[in-house]
Formats: C-alpha cells, sequence, structure tokens
C-alpha cells in the first residue's frame, strides 16, 4: 500500500492548496507505477482528512499506534480474514507482524487484540477516505 499511501498524502496536499489558492489547479491524482496506475477524485475537505493523519502522527509519538499499513490494507480492500492471514502471515510472507521479534516487544502488555477496536478506529479513520476517493484503478500504460 506504499504507493497508495504517499500519493494519498500528497493528494490530500494538493487539494488543500488548491482550495486556498487555486490557480487553475486541478485538484486531482493520477499515479502511474511499472505496476499499476490509479486516480484520486477531488477532496471536498482535504484539510479535515489531513487533520486526521496529523491525529495518528500525534498519537504515534506518544504512545504505540495500532495501525499496521499492510494489515490495514487487506482489510480495506478485502476483509478481515485477509487482514488476519497478512498479520499473521502464510506461504509467502518473509516476517508477518504477529511474529516479528520488534512488534512483539511494542505490543506486550498494551493491546490484548492487535486488531481490536483501536486497530479498527484508526484503519477506518486514515483509510476510508482514501478508498472513497480513488476512482480508477488499472495496469500500467
Amino acid at each position: 500500500p506504499g504507493d497508495y499511501l504517499d500519493a494519498w498524502l500528497e493528494h490530500l496536499c494538493l487539494n488543500a492548496w488548491a482550495q486556498k489558492n487555486g490557480y487553475g489547479v486541478a485538484p486531482k491524482t493520477c499515479h502511474v507505477a511499472l505496476d499499476a496506475t490509479f486516480v484520486f477524485a477531488p477532496v471536498g475537505q482535504p484539510r479535515d482528512v489531513l487533520a486526521d493523519w496529523l491525529a495518528a502522527w500525534r498519537q504515534g509519538q506518544a504512545a504505540l499506534l495500532p495501525f499496521y499499513p499492510q494489515t490495514a490494507w487487506a482489510w480495506t480492500r478485502e476483509n478481515e480474514g485477509k487482514a488476519r492471514a497478512v498479520w499473521q502471515g502464510g506461504d509467502y510472507s518473509d516476517r508477518p507482524p504477529e511474529k516479528d521479534d520488534w512488534w512483539a516487544l511494542a505490543l506486550r502488555g498494551q493491546i490484548d487484540d492487535p486488531l481490536g477496536a483501536e486497530f479498527a478506529h484508526w484503519r477506518t479513520r486514515l483509510l476510508t477516505p482514501l478508498q472513497e476517493h480513488l476512482q480508477a484503478e488499472g495496469d500500467a500504460p
């Protein structure tokens, strides 16, 4: 999800700037990569969405933020079962978060279910707007 998240944050900044300054800039983002292309539609309230990302960053600076991008992406794009499979790892996973020593240390005694309510809160708050504004996807030209 790295390309999507990077492009999404840049898209939000573009939309916030375009709302304030205009200058004929189309608040639309088209990302072209070797393996795929995607387009984000204009965002009506980009500053509100950016505020959610800033709130996540602030919380993550003070304490563990229960947001794991690969797992959250799988849940948002597919379903809970797929997300849990990403979290737990499978045949093709190098080192799934559940089995990673650093995650185990970070989560120790802090969160009963790493994919519980707090994870759902941040997953929904951060990725739902992205999903709502994702207009088109396809193979790279």
